[in-house]
């Protein structure tokens, strides 16, 4: 009964919304009879955060797939996750499955994409089988119930509240993000700070497009021609091959890095279609969209909103996107009215 099983991102970090709640119930006295389980993907990251966590008698590490991690997801009352547990886990009558999913969509998603009906059924089936479901804006709501086939099915709570993982970025502790972001191999000067942060490519998320190249090109380019200094956050899906790049690794974010908590220390945000910028709405600071293959990816997967109407400039080349950043401070007057809309459609929680 005082068992609460945590999953984010299939075990790869201990990050987003879970994160987040996981965090609260650990620091309030009033939860203390909790017992906190964490599903990891390696026996490595296992014993890397059970160190981290040590002091703690009641947070516990498993490994995904194995005995212990089958027998937590059988038996703790509570399980929270930020994507889907496998096909083959079925919900038990008494557990509560609280998901909190991972970001406001402005890519087309599950049945609003052609012929992926496949893609998304393990999690139309985890929706359908969750007691609540949280939603960041009225935009994702109707997007679970449309693309996911929610209506009339759906019997849980779909609780339109906010992320709480928004908490990780307007609570920051900024020294210790700065502190972690040092330790972790990243050089921090006292320049302002660019976060590049672009999507994955591709249509197969187990074989993303190598689009690293570029990105490292892109780098270079913002560090060479503006003020600020670069860090780089690419989508997991992404990341395993981005560790390959030597030249990439003094600007490359690790991937277990929490994203809220690194949006507090962030001056000014470069992305193409990840939803990333709507978390980074809250701290009013600006935004630039860059995304050179912009027409391809429409094409290919189909956009919920037009680039004209996004809260900050859009930008389809090198050249733009430098002198989009050079005057990033001047534009906000600019997107004032873009930005606050979008705030009151997509943060207002």
């Amino acid at each position: 009964d005082n068992y609460i099983l945590y999953q984010s991102r299939d075990g790869k970090s201990m990050t987003d919304s879970p994160y987040a709640v996981f965090l609260y119930l650990l620091s309030n006295k009033e939860y203390k009879h909790l017992k906190h389980i964490w599903v990891v993907d390696t026996q490595k990251k296992k014993q890397e955060f059970a160190k981290m966590y040590k002091h703690y008698s009641n947070v516990e590490f498993v490994v995904k797939e194995s005995n212990d991690c089958l027998q937590m997801l059988t038996t703790a009352k509570y399980i929270l996750n930020n994507s889907t547990f496998p096909a083959y886990f079925t919900k038990k009558e008494n557990q509560v499955y609280v998901n909190t999913w991972h970001g406001t969509p402005i890519k087309a998603m599950g049945l609003d994409v052609e012929d992926n009906l496949l893609g998304s059924q393990n999690i139309i089936r985890n929706f359908l089988s969750s007691d609540i479901l949280v939603s960041p804006n009225a935009h994702t709501s109707e997007i679970f119930k449309r693309a996911f086939s929610l209506e009339g099915l759906y019997s849980g709570e779909l609780l339109e509240i906010g992320y709480p993982r928004i908490d990780l970025t307007l609570n920051a502790d900024k020294k210790r993000v700065f502190k972690h972001l040092k330790q972790s191999g990243l050089h921090i000067s006292d320049r302002e700070i660019i976060l590049f942060a672009p999507t994955w490519r591709g249509s197969d998320v187990n074989k993303p497009e190598d689009s690293l190249k570029d990105v490292y090109r892109m780098v270079m380019e913002l560090k060479n021609n503006t003020e600020y200094q670069v860090l780089v956050k690419v989508h997991p899906f992404v990341y395993k091959t981005a560790l390959k790049y030597k030249e990439l690794k003094p600007y490359l974010v690790p991937d277990s890095f929490d994203t809220n908590e690194l949006l507090s220390v962030i001056d000014l945000l470069v992305t193409d279609y990840s939803s990333i910028f709507f978390d980074y709405l809250v701290t009013d600071k600006p935004m630039i969209f860059y995304s050179p293959d912009y027409e391809d990816y429409k094409n290919d997967r189909g956009f919920y909103i037009k680039p004209d109407a996004l809260p900050g400039p859009s930008v389809f080349n090198t050249d733009d996107l430098i002198e989009a950043v050079n005057h990033a401070q001047a534009n906000t007057s600019k997107y004032a009215r873009q930005y606050q809309e979008f705030k009151d459609l997509y943060v207002p929680y």
